[in-house]
């Protein structure tokens, strides 16, 4: 359940990094919640590696990014049962548009022989399911910059 996510922090990662040498991915999000305990709502931080159809030679596609900085706000969906919440709102601007997407638990899913809990991500009928392999995690310190964010997300496609 998404129900104790305030000062937390979580990594997710699409799984499917392409194929050279034209069409590498790499998507990557930290998020970083704020609040206090038993809030269910709040705001948050997060770093964003977004790459799609990128190619080997290092040439990034339109409205990719090696690591951006993000602001946002988050709110559980179900606020009358904060033991049991799978899914939290999300609003926020990345590379200058504005985003509202639904992040749900849906379990944990076995891959090449690691857990990992499975999260859907619903933007606008666009449906992705990411992976985080450590799942809620107390809070680090938080990025303050967009180099920060490019330092902790490095590349897992050599680009």
């Amino acid at each position: 359940p998404l129900n104790l996510v305030s000062g937390k922090q979580i990594h997710v990662s699409d799984m499917d990094l392409g194929q050279k040498p034209n069409n590498l991915k790499d998507i990557e999000f930290e998020l970083y919640f704020a609040g206090t305990s038993n809030v269910t709502a709040g705001s948050f931080t997060a770093c964003a590696k977004y790459i799609k159809k990128a190619k080997a030679d290092g040439t990034l596609g339109k409205g990719n990014s090696r690591g951006e900085l993000i602001k946002g706000f988050w709110s559980q969906m179900n606020t009358a049962d904060k033991t049991n919440n799978y899914s939290l709102l999300l609003t926020f601007e990345f590379l200058g548009a504005k985003y509202q997407a639904i992040m749900k638990s849906v379990g944990t899913r076995a891959i090449d022989g690691t857990n990992y809990q499975a999260l859907r991500f619903d933007n606008n009928d666009d449906y992705r399911v990411w992976y985080s392999a450590n799942g809620l995690e107390p809070q680090t310190t938080l990025p303050a910059t967009s180099a920060e964010c490019q330092t902790r997300l490095p590349s897992r496609v050599g680009i």
